[in-house]
């Protein structure tokens, strides 16, 4: 290829930035740090919220046709020991 047909980097800059620019992967973090900390936050939260859900909505809508669980005294310790 001949090396008049090749951009530089200062002909792709100055004709709108045809180049991939590089940024920092940390560089949003650093600009704005109330957001950056803000996002995880709102993540648990609303991770948490959703589980509340989940739990409340299984305990107040109740399941026709399916087996009971056995009373305590029947089950094997791993029984008794899962959570589910």
């Amino acid at each position: 290829m001949p090396s008049d047909l090749r951009p530089n980097s200062t002909d792709a800059s100055a004709a709108g930035g045809g180049l991939l620019r590089l940024r920092r992967p940390w560089g949003c973090v650093r600009r704005r740090p109330k957001t950056a900390a803000a996002l995880p936050v709102l993540f648990v939260f609303l991770l948490l919220n959703t589980l509340a859900f989940v739990h409340a909505y299984s305990m107040t809508h109740f399941v026709s046709g399916v087996s009971k669980t056995p009373r305590p005294e029947q089950l094997s310790r791993m029984g008794r020991s899962a959570c589910c």
